[in-house]
């Protein structure tokens, strides 16, 4: 996720990714009425299909740019910087629900969904391990590979030794840095997988994904989750990178702000039990894809009015200018 503004330079398919995958997002945690309400349908088919796509990109994207910019910098300004992007705004807005809600958050820190802002705790933590293992390695890419690997490995062995919910897991979200990590490291050495990326290659992950979604959603076999994840992203990506962009204008705006609208709409589960729910299938996915637009919209009103103060900028976005 990211909100830095187009140029004629940046090239709009990572925003485009971006913008379908935040409004996958958000669709999702309508369907789901942010988890506040037991009218949720999170297990809907259209939930589970923007629950098990989204988040592979966003990982994919966040390492695409890593490898870019990670060896412009020294480990410690790398890690810094990642630190006022990510890991600032996740204190800011976990500190401003524990203000709304103080008695939902005594144990907060170690559940590994950390109240819906995990995705940028766990990137921060994933940005810094990288960093790290690029620095170790010397900055040599087949080295920091290999150290990737071992350190994928190593927490899959703590996985494997402690299964169950344990402090560490809870308070370092474990299970979800385990879960995405691989699809960062995709994304990291992206320009070394052009291969992948081939349009003849589409129908293939297609393929995979409709069989493999098809059985999860039918038996909620939970161990297809990674292969829908995986397919998901190939098929996207691939399709996104040669041009297949349906509303590119729209969306990619919406990409630019879609760290913001992650932050932001949030705060829409304040209301969300105050909203009639419908079996309807029809009516429901109707009502959540209006409600989820209105979240977007408000979230990127919302955020560039909060913007005009630096101060106000800098901790709940981590950025340090002005937009």
């Amino acid at each position: 996720m990211s909100s830095e503004s187009s140029n004629s330079s940046r090239d709009i398919t990572w925003d485009y990714a971006r913008g379908v995958t935040i409004f996958m997002i958000v669709l999702h945690h309508f369907y789901a009425r942010f988890y506040e309400s037991p009218e949720g349908h999170a297990d809907a088919f259209v939930s589970l299909l923007c629950d098990v796509c989204p988040l592979p990109i966003f990982m994919y994207v966040s390492g695409l740019f890593a490898q870019k910019s990670i060896n412009k910098y020294t480990l410690s300004s790398f890690v810094i910087n990642k630190a006022i992007r990510l890991f600032l705004p996740f204190t800011s807005f976990l500190l401003i629900w524990f203000l709304i809600k103080p008695e939902k958050y005594p144990t907060i820190l170690l559940d590994n969904f950390k109240d819906g802002y995990w995705f940028t705790f766990v990137l921060f933590e994933i940005m810094a391990v990288i960093a790290c293992m690029n620095y170790l390695a010397r900055r040599s890419e087949n080295k920091t590979l290999c150290l990737s690997i071992l350190f994928f490995a190593i927490i899959t062995i703590f996985k494997l030794l402690f299964p169950h919910e344990n402090i560490i897991n809870g308070l370092f979200s474990v299970n979800l840095l385990w879960h995405y990590i691989p699809f960062f490291i995709i994304g990291f050495f992206s320009h070394r997988l052009s291969f992948l990326f081939k349009t003849k290659n589409s129908p293939i992950y297609l393929l995979i994904f409709i069989l493999s979604f098809a059985f999860y959603y039918q038996h909620q076999a939970a161990s297809l989750i990674p292969v829908c994840n995986l397919s998901c992203l190939l098929f996207l990506i691939t399709i996104f990178k040669n041009g297949i962009r349906p509303l590119e204008g729209l969306l990619s705006y919406i990409g630019v702000y879609s760290l913001e609208i992650y932050l932001l709409h949030f705060f829409a589960r304040l209301g969300i039990t105050y909203i009639p729910s419908t079996d309807n299938i029809v009516l429901e996915l109707l009502s959540n894809i209006l409600l989820s637009i209105t979240a977007i919209i408000l979230s990127i009103y919302l955020s560039k009015l909060l913007k005009r103060s630096r101060l106000l900028s800098l901790l709940l976005f981590g950025t340090k200018e002005q937009k």
